[in-house]
């Protein structure tokens, strides 16, 4: 028997279990939500908003057929509540803020088994950077106590930062 075969069958094994993994992934990914958690004081966690992810692709190279790349579409929401002073006037945030993301993550599938206990363990590992694209979608709305914060927020929405604009671009995910 020529080692050429034994290659080939080789090649092939890697690429029924990089196949295997893709289906695997998405299948447990797919139209899931996740819950997002936020460090409380006194080191307490609690959920404080969500993550649907509503796609779920993989993509195949043809030339590494240990390497696949993810494609996910996530939809989340995010309780904000935030308040802050600026020069005298106070802004309070309190509401749900939507976001989507989309993320490509190329990585290569790894395989362990274990004959003794007959499990079949895969993971990805990334070879690349992951390309995340973070939008986030629909209105903040910030209230603006008093006369003072409504002078203030009219002032800076002239120049492009009002409240909500800049509350539109805070970072959601924090």
């Amino acid at each position: 028997m020529s080692s050429a075969p034994a290659l080939t069958e080789s090649e092939h094994l890697s690429a029924a279990l990089v196949d295997i993994a893709g289906k695997r992934i998405c299948d447990r990914l797919q139209n899931r939500y996740r819950g997002l958690k936020r460090d409380l004081p006194g080191g307490a966690t609690a959920y404080s908003g969500t993550l649907w992810i509503h796609s779920c692709e993989v993509e195949y190279n043809e030339k590494q057929q240990d390497i696949i790349t993810l494609l996910l579409g996530i939809e989340g929401w995010r309780w904000l509540y935030r308040e802050k002073e600026k020069l005298g006037a106070e802004f309070k945030v309190s509401e749900f803020a939507q976001f989507q993301v989309d993320i490509s993550l190329q990585g290569r599938v790894a395989a362990k088994y274990d004959p003794q206990a007959k499990r079949l363990a895969m993971w990805l590992k990334p070879t690349e950077t992951p390309e995340v694209n973070f939008k986030a979608s629909g209105d903040v709305d910030v209230e603006k106590e008093g006369m003072w914060g409504a002078v203030l927020a009219g002032a800076a929405s002239l120049i492009g930062q009002s409240p909500d604009t800049l509350a539109d671009e805070t970072d959601v995910l924090q």
